[in-house]
C-alpha cells in the first residue's frame, strides 16, 4: 500500500478504531511490559501511534520523558487530539514512518505496535537506526505471516486474488533489524486467536480498524450473493465452539542500536 493509501484507510477508521481494536491494544501493553525496569528516557517516539491509545501508559511508564506520537493519518492523530490524549509531554507528528523529520541519534525509545506492517521493512530498519541514539531501545510488535490464514484459506476456496495482505515471517523481520544494527534482546512469536458470530462481524472488525484494504488491490467492491455464500461456506467450516477463529502471529521484539 502506498503511504497515502495507508493513511485513508485509517483515517476513516479513526472514529471506530479504539472500540474494535481489541487484539491492537492488547498487544501494545504487552509490548510495554517488555521495557526493562531499568531503562529511563528523556526523548521517545509512539511510531504508528494511530488514536494515541497508549499515551498515559507510556506517559506513567516513563514519567520524566517527552513523547512524539507519529502516524501517517493526521484523521488519527485529530481523534486523539479530541479524546484529550496530546499533551505537553504526548505532542502528534504526522509523518511517513521510513522519513521522521527528526534529527539523526535524537531519540532514546522508539515503541512501535501493529503498525510497521504497512511500511517498506528495510526503509523503516533504517530509519529506527538512524534516529535512534547508540544505546538506544526500540520495542516492535507486529503482525507477522500467518496472520488471519482462516480468512486466507477460506477466500482461496473462492478465488485466486488477493484478499489478504501478505506478511513478512519473523526471521525475515529479525533479520531486517539484523542488518542495520538493532541487535535482538528478546524476540518471540505469539499465536492471538480471537472468535467471531459470523462472517460478517469479521469483515467489519477489519473496516472499523482500517486494516481491510489490499495491496494492490484498487477497490473491493461488492461481493456477489453467489461469492459471499461460498466464503461464508468455506469459513463455516472452520468454525469452533467459540466462533469463527481468526488468528494473529505478533511478532514482540526489544531490540538495541549497536554503537
Amino acid at each position: 500500500m502506498t503511504e497515502q493509501a495507508i493513511a485513508r484507510a485509517f483515517g476513516r477508521a479513526a472514529r471506530s478504531y479504539d472500540e474494535h481494536a481489541t487484539v491492537q491494544i492488547s498487544v501494545a501493553r504487552s509490548l510495554l511490559g517488555m521495557l526493562p525496569d531499568d531503562f529511563s528516557a528523556e526523548r521517545a517516539i509512539d511510531l504508528g501511534c494511530g488514536t494515541a491509545s497508549m499515551a498515559r501508559q507510556l506517559c506513567t511508564r516513563l514519567p520524566h520523558c517527552h513523547w512524539l506520537g507519529v502516524d501517517v493519518s493526521q484523521q488519527m492523530l485529530d481523534e486523539a487530539h479530541q479524546r484529550g490524549r496530546l499533551h505537553d509531554r504526548y505532542q502528534p507528528v504526522c509523518a511517513d514512518a521510513t522519513a521522521l523529520p527528526l534529527a539523526d541519534g535524537s531519540q532514546d525509545l522508539l515503541f512501535s505496535s501493529f503498525a510497521l506492517q504497512w511500511v517498506d521493512s528495510a526503509a523503516v530498519c533504517m530509519e529506527m537506526n538512524r534516529v535512534l541514539r547508540a544505546d538506544g531501545l526500540l520495542l516492535m510488535a507486529l503482525p507477522v505471516a500467518g496472520t488471519l490464514r482462516e480468512l486466507k484459506e477460506s477466500w482461496e476456496q473462492v478465488d485466486q486474488q488477493a484478499h489478504v495482505n501478505p506478511l513478512l515471517a519473523a526471521p525475515q523481520w529479525l533479520q531486517q533489524l539484523e542488518q542495520h544494527r538493532l541487535a535482538c534482546i528478546d524476540a518471540q512469536t505469539v499465536t492471538v486467536t480471537e472468535h467471531y458470530p459470523s462472517l460478517t462481524a469479521i469483515g467489519r472488525m477489519l473496516k472499523l480498524t482500517g486494516a481491510h484494504h489490499v495491496t494492490g488491490r484498487q477497490s473491493a467492491g461488492l461481493l456477489s450473493p453467489r461469492r459471499r455464500r461460498a466464503l461464508e461456506q468455506a469459513y463455516e467450516m472452520k468454525r469452533e465452539g467459540k466462533g469463527l477463529p481468526l488468528t494473529w502471529q505478533v511478532l514482540f521484539v526489544v531490540a538495541r542500536k549497536l554503537a
